[in-house]
């Protein structure tokens, strides 16, 4: 590690730090806030390890960015990384890292030299970031003192404040204040719990099921990942997935990180969406028991080779299947007794390469996504499914080193492309 300067003690944030801290960071006295400490802590010749904590949507994520992202911090270490789910071996003694949880009992486990908690924000600033998402409409004498009251709710979570803003924002009429309030008034729990449950009013305020969807849809992918309207067109607009916590919070769904084996079936049972992104599993259950399960995504276990057969049998409602950056060559027989299947995406198996006639057979599948695999060749069987709206294929190797191409009629007859009427 280069020794570190002395901007550490002597100079005001940087502006980046100070625009993502928003008003809080400028009304707050600078060398006593969170960064400051975090940075202070960095700093020091100990510890190897600092820890910060707080619920849900406090702003952990963003800090951790944000701090990498700092050019002091980058001048300061040769290598500097974002991670998610990594366990922290020993360091070694010109490293450090920052680590993220919700307790300070994890920041325990994990043997960091001090833990620092995210507060809430004051009644101030919680009225401040509501006001900047929500616009002007607050300010009217019938919609303020129920705005504050809304506010309230939001127990000065950063989360909480914006997804809530947004969902209200420029609406004029009182009526929906009241009841809104009236609703967050009856939710209870604690932080954690009310935070999901704002976040469903949020999703639920959204206009018309297209915009539901992509907003769904978006948790296919990996945080942080750019979803553009050019590539997946059917879902209406850009989104970029930032929390995990917005699936989280409109349907029952478990997110498991750090995992070299499949869960328990016991930990599948009633959830309706498993996240299994980016871990080490090479090898899946035989069978599983899950009759509400909706959504599935492998992506990222590039150890997975292969799906046994009957994974599948007793999982029938799946709409969306999400198997890319495996190293999967085909796809198990119960797959294609999936009828309710409607997305499936495959991007960047670069093994994968045979797939068969019964891919017919998934007739309310709406997205395909082969980019990026070994398929030279679509059977013929692909036009039978009707509500077929976007397919996505490429020459062979990684999405990001080909440039995608129409579709060649080596790759898929003109007969066959002619009876997807719905094909964008």
């Amino acid at each position: 590690m280069k020794t570190a300067p002395e901007w550490f003690g002597n100079r005001s944030l940087p502006d980046a730090v100070l625009k993502i801290l928003g008003r809080r960071a400028r009304s707050t006295n600078l060398k006593t806030s969170t960064f400051r400490r975090i940075l202070g802590h960095v700093r020091k010749a100990t510890g190897g390890k600092v820890g910060i904590y707080g619920v849900d949507g406090i702003g952990k994520t963003t800090v951790l960015k944000e701090l990498i992202g700092c050019p002091e911090i980058k001048s300061s270490f040769d290598t500097v990384i974002y991670a998610v789910g990594v366990p922290c071996k020993d360091l070694k003694t010109d490293s450090k890292i920052v680590l993220a949880a919700q307790e300070v009992d994890v920041c325990s486990i994990m043997g960091v030299s001090k833990a620092i908690k995210i507060a809430n924000l004051s009644s101030e600033e919680d009225w401040a970031l509501f006001r900047d998402q929500v616009g002007g409409v607050v300010d009217s004498t019938n919609i303020q003192p129920i705005a504050q009251a809304i506010v309230n709710e939001c127990h000065g979570i950063p989360l909480n404040l914006i997804a809530t803003g947004k969902a209200l924002r420029n609406v004029n009429n009182a009526i929906i204040w009241k009841l809104t309030l009236h609703d967050f008034q009856s939710i209870g729990g604690n932080d954690s719990e009310n935070t999901l449950r704002l976040l469903k009013f949020s999703y639920d305020r959204l206009k018309g099921q297209v915009t539901k969807s992509c907003v769904l849809f978006s948790a296919l992918y990996q945080e942080g990942h750019e979803i553009k309207s050019s590539s997946d067109g059917v879902f209406g607009q850009q989104v970029k997935k930032e929390q995990v916590l917005m699936r989280r919070g409109i349907v029952k769904s478990r997110f498991f990180a750090g995992i070299k084996e499949a869960p328990e079936e016991k930990y599948w049972k009633g959830i309706e969406m498993v996240f299994l992104m980016g871990n080490c599993i090479s090898r899946l259950p035989e069978k599983l028991s899950c009759p509400h399960l909706v959504m599935l995504s492998l992506e990222g276990n590039v150890k997975l080779t292969a799906i046994p057969d009957s994974f599948f049998d007793e999982i029938p409602n799946l709409q969306v299947v999400n198997l890319s950056n495996t190293r999967i060559r085909t796809l198990p027989t119960s797959f294609f007794e999936l009828s309710k299947l409607q997305a499936l995406v495959l991007r960047d198996c670069p093994l994968f390469m045979d797939l068969p006639p019964e891919i017919g057979d998934l007739e309310h599948l709406e997205l395909f996504d082969l980019q990026g695999t070994d398929v030279n060749n679509l059977p013929n069987e692909v036009g039978k499914l009707g509500f077929l709206k976007i397919l996505q294929v490429s020459c062979c190797g990684p999405v990001e080193c080909i440039k995608q191409v129409k579709l060649s009629q080596a790759l898929l007859s003109h007969e066959t492309i002619s009876s997807l009427l719905l094909l964008n």
